[in-house]
């Protein structure tokens, strides 16, 4: 039986459907992950079968484009108005590979910002779907659209909030899925307010992050199903550097800190903004470099820059990590044990902040538009007080199933248990 995983964007959206890949090969799927180019050699050396789809993320982040959606923060409207600028060179052309790559296959799995085509896809191809979404991106009544995470707004607009989101972020790409749907598929165009809603009701709908972090909303119906996070584990098999062993052998546990997929426009500002907030707090730190380019000519002892570690190695080493705040960094961060300071960019990196926060696992998040090596100081001196809330969350998360649950439930969904 053939599974075809469809995502887009940076590392974060990839690494966890890397890992689902992994768990459904190894359980006996034929599966296939399709997304851009940039992650060829990433997921081919996991073993397994890639297929590309127009576009380049890193590209689009460095772009005027992309720092404006970095930029947008907690404003949806802005934020769904820069995504359709930066995907909108790659829509059609990506919508065709992800076609190819479905063909054959028994299912799909997609998040939500591909299920438009998917569903579509799955239409001509005659297939399943099943919903991954790495956040609680399903209208509910328990809290509001994860963008405004610091708002209560009682349950029904709660819910007309994430309904409205939707509806508008449909709206936006509704014209060019149905153009694609007339003129390259030759089927009639999905519902005029989208198809999520549709799909929502008769597919699987996975959430890969934990429970305990977010519960599962007391309106979400049996078929949703939340199984802990899809961490691809790269740490057991690692060999470090040995000037990274030297260093944190040379003194006490050091901080990371490193924010992803985020591009910087000047990324040595950023390094010197961070090393002076480690100076300040008397702090050892890693830094890691990423596509925001951190680095310094002229890094102090007490700092050591990586360009790339398993995460699931290093954080338990560390005494604290900072962070961008993307779902599969969190769900790192938190299964290590040790509290976790968010600095939020866009998209859903507030909501994880503030959840972080909420559950005593880190201090406040630090919004990126208002960091200053003060603040980011002063959040590092205070990584001391989250210790214990953070390791016994941290033993919580990983005692949940994650890609295993994730696993069995799609097996029993397409009734080969």
């Amino acid at each position: 039986m053939k599974i075809t995983l469809l995502t887009i964007g940076s590392h974060g959206d990839v690494r966890p459907y890397l890992a689902l890949a992994k768990g459904l090969k190894a359980a006996g799927f034929e599966v296939c992950l399709a997304t851009h180019e940039e992650f060829r050699g990433f997921i081919s050396g996991h073993g397994i079968d890639f297929y590309p789809v127009q576009g380049n993320p890193k590209a689009v982040f460095e772009s005027e484009t992309g720092q404006a959606l970095l930029g947008s923060g907690t404003h949806f409207l802005e934020f769904i108005r820069q995504f359709r600028k930066a995907a909108e060179a790659d829509m059609l052309g990506g919508f065709d590979d992800c076609l190819a790559a479905s063909q054959g296959a028994d299912a799909i799995i997609c998040p939500f910002f591909v299920a438009g085509v998917a569903y579509q896809i799955s239409r001509v191809v005659g297939c399943k779907t099943i919903l991954a979404y790495l956040q609680p991106t399903t209208p509910t009544g328990a809290f509001p659209v994860i963008m405004l995470p610091n708002l209560y707004l009682g349950g029904f607009l709660n819910r007309l909030s994430h309904q409205l989101v939707r509806l508008l972020f449909w709206q936006v790409f509704r014209d060019a899925v149905e153009s694609w749907s007339r003129d390259s598929l030759a089927i009639s165009k999905p519902p005029r307010l989208g198809p999520l809603a549709r799909m929502e009701k008769k597919s699987l709908v996975l959430f890969g992050y934990s429970k305990y972090l977010v519960p599962k909303p007391y309106d979400w119906p049996a078929n949703y199903q939340v199984t802990g996070f899809w961490q691809l584990r790269e740490g057991k098999n690692y060999q470090p550097p040995e000037a990274l062993v030297e260093f944190l052998a040379a003194g006490p546990a050091p901080v990371y800190i490193g924010f992803g997929s985020m591009y910087s426009e000047d990324p040595e500002a950023v390094a010197e903004l961070v090393l002076a907030a480690l100076k300040s707090a008397g702090q050892r730190g890693v830094l890691m470099s990423g596509w925001g380019g951190l680095s310094s000519q002229n890094l102090p002892k007490e700092v050591h820059l990586l360009e790339s570690v398993p995460h699931d190695w290093l954080f338990p080493r560390m005494q604290g990590v900072v962070h961008h705040g993307g779902a599969g960094t969190t769900g790192t961060g938190l299964m290590a044990g040790v509290p976790n300071l968010l600095v939020p960019f866009f998209g859903d990196q507030p909501f994880w902040g503030q959840r972080v926060f909420g559950m005593r696992a880190g201090p406040r998040p630090i919004p990126r538009q208002k960091l200053s090596s003060e603040k980011l100081s002063q959040g590092i001196q205070a990584l001391g007080r989250y210790q214990q809330s953070a390791a016994d969350l941290g033993l919580k998360l990983r005692s949940e199933g994650g890609v295993t649950e994730a696993v069995y439930l799609i097996k029993k969904y397409l009734g080969v248990l």
